[in-house]
């Protein structure tokens, strides 16, 4: 009888998306072999349910207030000698396979012991697609340059070719009963909180639940409700919104397409990833915002009166997923 192969499933911790896809990915994992986990930054509340072995500190971004990455504050906490320590005593050797979901430590570890690294992740996507998108030239080698990879695959909006793969969904989520409410479900970490009020105190008559950091508690401003970011509140807030106005990430994106929600989305700035998905919803037919100022208010009236859902057809491919990448590459 063969034994397992013995997998490292290293994930990036910056925000929740990494770590839903996980939730999803483990499961089939577990079952086809013995897997150890590597989480790297702190910037998530959603958690795993088993023991993380490897918890790194690795390479976050810091979201600015303005709409974009704060670069010179997330080079001033990146810690670059804890970095490369971190990568120095990764123990990658004792793996079959490096499953790697966009997380820095792990690649760069695996990439100077000359160890395959397999990466499985929506930024792989995104760097198949860069070539053809105008964009700032440190966005893009952040993007190439970040998390190597040996080999991957991709994650998008949709499927193209037997390498990038349609998104994979919360069995929550999948599982749910969604309705439409009257609230829109908003999701805008690189804005800060007074300007947010601000422009949406404009449409009083729509009421905005607005999911932040910079709350401890829920906060009361007229139309507007800030909420701090709770995992199962914040859920609740997507099954029952009537729309979704949030920046390009991917988890949330996808998230409200799957549930057919009318969905608006403003990508952040020198954020590489999500000017790429922004590109790509806009083709779906996903009205997007340049940027959330008070001259492109007009556009957000436009959708708060006319929004509409996309239609889309997202499968549960995740056992598929695994078994296609461990078949391929746990020898």
């Amino acid at each position: 009888m063969m034994s397992k192969p013995r997998v490292l499933y290293a994930i990036q911790g910056t925000g929740n998306g990494h770590i839903s896809r996980a939730l999803e990915i483990l499961p089939h994992l577990q079952k086809e072999a013995e897997v150890d986990v590597l989480i790297s930054s702190r910037a998530h509340t959603l958690e795993l349910p088993i023991a993380v072995k490897y918890r790194m500190g690795g390479l976050g971004f810091v979201f600015g207030k303005k709409g974009g990455i704060d670069y010179y504050q997330t080079w001033l906490e990146g810690k670059v000698s804890r970095l490369w320590k971190e990568i120095r005593q990764l123990p990658v050797r004792h793996y079959n396979l490096i499953l790697n979901d966009f997380e820095p430590v792990s690649a760069w570890a695996a990439r100077w012991a000359g160890i395959p690294c397999i990466g499985l992740s929506n930024q792989y996507a995104s760097r198949q697609m860069a070539s053809g998108i105008g964009l700032d030239p440190v966005g893009r080698f952040i993007l190439q340059h970040y998390a190597p990879v040996s080999d991957g695959y991709g994650i998008h909006y949709e499927s193209k070719g037997e390498r990038i793969f349609t998104p994979i969904i919360r069995t929550s989520i999948r599982e749910a009963h969604a309705h439409t409410g009257q609230h829109i479900c908003t999701y805008l970490p690189s804005y800060a909180p007074e300007k947010i009020i601000k422009l949406l105190g404009a449409f009083r008559a729509t009421p905005f639940e607005v999911f932040t950091k910079e709350v401890k508690r829920e906060e009361r401003h007229k139309n507007i409700t800030l909420l701090p970011i709770q995992a199962n509140r914040f859920e609740q807030s997507l099954l029952s919104s009537r729309g979704v106005f949030c920046n390009a990430g991917f988890g949330v994106t996808t998230e409200a397409l799957f549930l057919g929600k009318p969905l608006l989305v403003v990508p952040m700035k020198g954020q590489i990833e999500q000017q790429i998905n922004a590109k790509c919803l806009s083709g779906l037919g996903v009205t997007t915002l340049k940027r959330f100022k008070e001259k492109h208010l007009p556009i957000l009236d436009a959708w708060l009166r006319e929004g509409k859902s996309i239609s889309v057809h997202y499968p549960d491919i995740t056992r598929n997923v695994v078994q296609t990448i461990l078949e391929k590459h746990a020898k």
